[in-house]
C-alpha cells in the first residue's frame, strides 16, 4: 500500500511539473540587467494570456531612447512605434564607423540623426501597430544587429532613410500592408528570405553593400526596386511577384539570381545594368517583361524562360556570354503555330467534304 502511495505521489509530481512547464510565463530583464529590455513568453500561452502580457510600444520606445538592447520573443506588441520621435544626435565618425556610410551621409548632407545604440531582436511576435521613421530627410541609424523573424506586422512598417550598420534579418516575416525601405542603407548582409510582403513594397534608391537575399519571398502588392544599388549578390530565386514589379535603373554589381521566379504581372527592368552573372533560368513572365536599354556584361542565362507576352529587348546590350536568350519559350508564338495548324485542319476537312460530294 505504501509503495502504491509513493508511486501515485511521484506521478502526481511529474504531472504537476509538466503542467507547470506548459503554463504561460513571462521572462523579463531584472534590475541587475539595466542595459537590456527583455520580454520572453515561455510555455503554452493562450490568445487571452498573450494579450494580457502584451508589450506596449511606449515601453519599447523608451528602451530604445535609453540605449538598451531589445530582446523580445513570442510577445504581442501594442501601439505605434514612431522612430522620428527619438532625440536628434550629431552624426560623426564615431556614430558611423564605416567610411562608406560617412560618405553617404555627407552626400545626403545629413548632420544629425536618430540613433539606436544597441541590437534589436524580435522573434515570433505579433506587431499590431505601425512602425515608421516618417522621414523624407535625415536618418535613423541602427548601430547593432537588427533581427525581426517569424513575426507578423498587422499594420505597415516603414524603415525609409535608415542605416543598418550591422546585419539585418527579416526572414519568415509577414507584412500585411506597406513595407517601405526607401533610401535605406544596408552595410552588411540583408536577409529577407520567405517574407510575405503586403499591399505595397518600396526599396526605391536603397543601397545593399553586401548580399541581398530574398529567396522564396512573395510580393502580393506592387514591388518597387527602382534605382536600387546591389553591390554584391542579389538573390531573388523562387520569388513570386503577384503585382507590377519595377527594377528599372537598378544596378547589379554582383550576381543577380532570379531563377525559377514567377512574375504574374508587368515586370520592368528598363535601364538596369547587370555587371556579372544574370540568371533568369526557368523564370515565368505572364505579362509584359521590359528589358529596354538594359545592359548585360557577364554571363546571361535565359534558358527555359517562359514568356506569355513577347519580351521587349529594344536597345539591350549583351557584352558577356549568353545562354538561351534567343531560345525562350514564347506562348504567343506557340498559339500562332497552333492556330495555323487548326486552320490547316479546317481546310483539309473542307477539302475532304467537297471531294466526297463530288464522287
Amino acid at each position: 500500500m505504501f509503495q502504491c502511495l509513493v508511486i501515485v505521489g511521484v506521478l502526481t509530481a511529474i504531472a504537476g511539473s509538466v503542467s507547470f512547464a506548459e503554463s504561460c510565463e513571462v521572462s523579463q530583464s531584472s534590475s541587475t540587467e539595466p542595459e537590456i529590455f527583455r520580454r520572453h513568453l515561455i510555455g503554452s500561452c493562450t490568445a487571452e494570456e498573450r494579450e494580457r502580457l502584451a508589450v506596449q510600444a511606449d515601453s519599447l520606445f523608451q528602451a530604445l531612447k535609453e540605449g538598451k538592447r531589445v530582446d523580445l520573443r513570442g510577445v504581442i506588441i501594442v501601439g505605434d512605434l514612431m522612430l522620428d520621435q527619438l532625440p536628434l544626435q550629431p552624426i560623426s565618425a564615431s556614430t558611423l564607423p564605416s567610411a562608406e556610410a560617412q560618405q553617404v551621409a555627407a552626400e545626403r548632407q545629413v548632420e544629425e540623426g536618430r540613433i539606436i545604440q544597441q541590437a534589436v531582436s524580435v522573434h515570433n511576435a505579433v506587431i499590431q501597430g505601425n512602425w515608421a521613421t516618417n522621414l523624407r530627410q535625415g536618418l535613423v541609424v541602427i548601430l547593432g544587429e537588427f533581427s525581426v523573424t517569424g513575426t507578423r506586422f498587422e499594420q505597415s512598417v516603414d524603415f525609409s532613410h535608415t542605416f543598418f550598420l550591422q546585419g539585418l534579418n527579416f526572414s519568415n516575416t509577414e507584412i500585411l500592408y506597406e513595407g517601405f525601405f526607401v533610401r535605406a542603407h544596408f552595410e552588411k548582409s540583408a536577409i529577407f528570405n520567405k517574407v510575405l510582403f503586403g499591399t505595397h513594397s518600396r526599396f526605391h534608391k536603397a543601397q545593399f553593400k553586401q548580399d541581398a537575399l530574398f529567396l522564396e519571398s512573395r510580393f502580393t502588392g506592387l514591388a518597387e526596386f527602382l534605382e536600387v544599388i546591389f553591390e554584391q549578390g542579389a538573390n531573388f530565386r523562387k520569388v513570386q511577384f503577384q503585382m507590377g514589379t519595377g527594377f528599372s535603373g537598378a544596378q547589379f554589381a554582383g550576381p543577380a539570381i532570379f531563377s525559377e521566379s514567377l512574375f504574374l504581372r508587368e515586370a520592368f527592368f528598363r535601364f538596369a545594368s547587370f555587371e556579372q552573372e544574370a540568371d533568369f533560368q526557368g523564370v515565368t513572365f505572364q505579362k509584359i517583361s521590359d528589358f529596354t536599354d538594359s545592359s548585360f556584361a557577364g554571363h546571361t542565362n535565359f534558358k527555359d524562360v517562359e514568356f506569355f507576352v513577347p519580351p521587349q529587348f529594344s536597345g539591350t546590350t549583351l557584352e558577356g556570354t549568353e545562354e538561351g536568350v534567343n531560345k525562350q519559350k514564347n506562348v504567343s508564338e506557340t498559339l500562332s503555330v497552333l492556330l495555323v495548324f487548326l486552320g490547316f485542319l479546317c481546310v483539309l476537312a473542307w477539302g475532304v467534304k467537297k471531294w466526297r460530294h463530288s464522287v
